[in-house]
């Protein structure tokens, strides 16, 4: 891709992905969601870790605890999601929620174009991993940001957590998914 002229920024992207698990979408996925956005004309939701059979095999994400770190399914965290990138003013048309399936790379082109280019915030070590390992699949991957991990909020595990303990949570996640996991019963289930 040819540079813009100092100062300027790159022209979006035609499709631009953000990747995670979205667990809990909270409010680190939302500044993530609305940094991305304007670097594509249209944005993909890769949700990592779909199913128990995709997520197999993964060092990260080993079968025995797979339910364990991902009690969400694939939809209940695609309705979080749409809801929470409806309260951001996303049109429907700009944006789609995709399982991805991380741990199997030779799957990765029937899920994301070749031509889509990830935007990756760069957090720690395992977060450089990411972005070279989409390198070596062939795609092309862009830092969205670099910064230390102390500048992030809490994730999905702790936010999870505090809410089966039934400590404070809800500042830690948008007001969508706070709708969403009261009206759908996800609260009394995590608890459970």
């Amino acid at each position: 891709m040819k540079s813009p002229p100092s100062g300027e920024k790159p022209p979006p992207v035609n499709r631009g992905v953000v990747m995670g698990r979205f667990q809990v979408v909270h409010n680190d996925h939302v500044k993530i969601l609305r940094a991305a956005r304007p670097l594509c004309h249209h944005l993909i939701v890769a949700v990592r870790d779909p199913d128990p059979i995709l997520g197999r095999g993964s060092t990260t994400t080993p079968d025995e605890d797979f339910h364990a770190k991902n009690p969400l399914t694939f939809f209940e965290r695609s309705r979080v999601l749409r809801a929470v990138l409806a309260e951001l003013d996303f049109e429907p048309a700009g944006y789609s929620i995709i399982p991805f399936p991380w741990e199997r790379p030779e799957l990765h082109t029937y899920y994301v174009p070749r031509d889509a280019v990830f935007f990756v915030p760069v957090n720690d070590e395992r977060d450089e991993e990411i972005l070279a390992s989409l390198k070596a699949f062939g795609f092309e991957a862009r830092q969205l940001w670099k910064r230390a991990l102390t500048k992030r909020g809490p994730g999905s595990a702790e936010i999870l957590r505090r809410m089966v303990a039934s400590e404070p949570w809800e500042h830690l996640v948008p007001r969508a998914t706070l709708s969403v996991f009261r009206k759908t019963g996800l609260l009394e289930r995590m608890k459970t």
